[in-house]
C-alpha cells in the first residue's frame, strides 16, 4: 500500500471531453481480466480510491472517475455510459460511495446490460438518508464557496475516535482544494440534498453488495436500514468502523470485499 502522496508521483491522470463535459479518470489499462469502474461520493474525486487502484490495478482493470459538473443524476449516469462505451468497456463491476452509490442505482435503471456486480456502499436510497438533510432551496440559492467551506467544516465536527479519523480530515482538506472546483461542489451538493427515491432495479441480488459502516457520520441510521432493506438477500457487509471514508480508513477489509466479488 502506498501513501496518496506517492500514488499521485505515480499514477498519471487521463481526460475525455464526452457531450461538452471533461471526464477526469484513472486507469490501470489492465485488458483480458475483470473491469471495476468506481464512483466516488460528493466530496471526492478519482483520485479518492487511490488504495484499490494500487492494490487490484496490476490484475484488475481499474476505472476511477471524477464526476464533472453535470447538474443532473441522469445525465451523470448516461455519461458514465458513455465513458464505458468510449472505453470500449461493454460491462463492468461498479462500485459507488455516498452520492456515487446512489449513482450506481440509476446507472443500474438505465443500463442494467453495461454492469455486472454492482456496489452499493455508505449510501442512500434518496436524501432523507442523510444525517443532515439540507433544505435544496436554500442549498441552490448559497453561493458555491460558501457549500465548500460548509462541507469543510462539517467534515472539521467529525468525531475522532480513531487516530485515522485525524489523518483522514486533513487527507480529505487537501483533496479538495487539489481536485474539486467550487463549481462541482455545488452541483454535487444541489443534487445530494434533492435525491428523490432512488429507482428499483433489475439486477440479480447475487450480483449486488452492499456496503455501510455503524459510525457513518453521513448517513443516518435509519438510512443504513432503508438500503439494506431494499437490497434484502443480496451480499450486505456492515463494518463496525470506519466512517464515511472506509476505502480510506478501512483499505485493508474493503478491498477483498470487493475483489472476491468481481466478475
Amino acid at each position: 500500500m502506498i501513501s496518496l502522496e506517492n500514488f499521485r508521483r505515480q499514477y498519471r491522470e487521463q481526460a475525455m471531453i464526452i457531450d461538452k463535459h471533461c471526464w477526469r479518470f484513472y486507469d490501470s489499462e489492465r485488458y483480458d481480466c475483470p473491469v471495476l469502474i468506481m464512483i466516488p461520493g460528493a466530496f471526492g474525486a478519482g483520485e479518492i480510491y487511490w488504495n484499490q487502484i494500487t492494490a487490484l490495478g496490476d490484475r484488475v482493470r481499474v476505472v476511477s472517475v471524477t464526476l464533472p459538473p453535470i447538474d443532473s443524476i441522469a445525465g451523470l449516469a448516461d455519461g458514465i455510459a458513455a465513458l464505458m462505451t468510449e472505453l470500449d468497456i461493454p460491462s463492468a463491476n461498479v462500485l459507488g460511495s455516498s452520492l456515487g452509490g446512489y449513482l450506481v442505482q440509476v446507472l443500474a435503471a438505465r443500463h442494467p446490460h453495461r454492469l455486472r456486480t454492482i456496489y452499493i456502499a455508505n449510501s442512500l436510497l434518496h436524501a432523507n438518508g442523510l444525517q443532515q438533510p439540507g433544505d435544496p432551496i436554500k442549498v441552490r440559492a448559497a453561493s458555491a464557496s460558501r457549500l465548500r467551506s460548509a462541507t469543510l467544516q462539517m467534515i472539521n465536527n467529525w468525531p475522532e475516535s480513531e487516530p485515522g479519523h485525524i489523518m483522514l480530515k486533513k487527507l480529505l482538506m487537501d483533496h479538495s482544494e487539489r481536485c474539486l472546483t467550487d463549481a462541482m461542489i455545488k452541483i454535487r451538493t444541489i443534487i445530494l440534498h434533492s435525491l428523490p427515491l432512488a429507482p428499483h432495479i433489475d439486477i440479480p441480488l447475487g450480483r449486488v453488495v452492499v456496503i455501510d459502516c455503524d459510525d457513518d457520520p453521513m448517513i443516518s441510521e435509519q438510512g443504513r436500514v432503508e438500503v439494506r432493506d431494499r437490497f434484502a438477500g443480496a451480499e450486505i457487509q456492515s463494518l463496525h468502523s470506519g466512517g464515511h471514508f472506509p476505502y480510506i480508513l478501512r483499505a485493508d477489509v474493503y478491498t477483498p470485499i470487493i475483489e472476491r466479488r468481481l466478475i
